[in-house]
């Protein structure tokens, strides 16, 4: 607990936060420095976009990013280099590239997803005893539906009439069983965003805000190309 502790002040103070300031050996704190940031330096870093979510990318390899206390000096070495030299050091390519091979990977995701999902959503097969339920509400529509044909050419129009409401009745008898014998007990669909599976039992609130990793994650990587007109 105390070397955890003591790690954290070291990356937000500095390793001599301690030795006063005319003894420190250090130099200050470069924009280059291997500790440093790089994406958080040109615009953001990723790896901090998805904390506790589903999305989470792990640990960023570097270790000093905007929370530091030297973060505004380093911040401000960078933005007053002109193109050309940024250009030089390719930090604003490397994220790009990284991002982009995060949108890959989250296409991919969301491929492999809605598979999942179109399977879990499929109509359910009805068992023998079902059809056959079916098949009897279908012969007695028809029966009606003949009913009806038969006093129509008997003149007995209202008893024609009646009898094709009987039949419309069946009918819909049958479709609305059909539908409860079918029907999946949830269909699921996909964020297009973040990938995450949706269901049609999910209640309104939680469609909104999501658990982990479900509508709060939808912020990145599909940020790429405004991150891009960023640089």
């Amino acid at each position: 607990m105390v070397d955890a502790f003591r790690n954290m002040l070291d990356e937000l103070m500095g390793k001599e936060r301690d030795v006063p300031l005319g003894k420190r050996q250090n130099k200050p704190l470069e924009f280059d420095d291997p500790a440093v940031c790089k994406y958080e330096l040109v615009a953001l870093c990723p790896n901090r976009l998805f904390r506790n979510t589903k999305s989470d990318l792990g640990s960023c390899g570097f270790t000093i990013h905007d929370d530091h206390l030297e973060w505004p000096n380093v911040k401000e070495q960078w933005d007053k280099l002109p193109q050309r030299e940024k250009d030089r050091h390719t930090y604003e390519r490397d994220l790009i590239r990284y991002m982009e091979q995060l949108i890959r990977d989250m296409d991919a995701k969301i491929r492999k997803n809605k598979e999942r999902a179109e399977a879990e959503s499929r109509p359910k097969v009805l068992k023998v005893d079902d059809q056959r339920r079916l098949d009897d509400i279908k012969m007695r529509q028809a029966e009606m539906v003949a009913r009806a044909a038969q006093l129509g050419e008997e003149g007995d129009v209202d008893g024609a009439l009646e009898a094709t409401k009987q039949a419309e009745a069946i009918g819909r008898q049958h479709d609305t069983l059909h539908k409860q014998l079918t029907e999946p007990d949830r269909t699921m669909t996909v964020c297009e965003i973040c990938g995450v599976f949706i269901n049609s039992t999910d209640n309104d609130q939680r469609r909104l805000v999501g658990g982990a990793g479900q509508g709060a994650c939808c912020v990145c990587p599909r940020n790429a190309q405004q991150t891009a007109q960023l640089l």
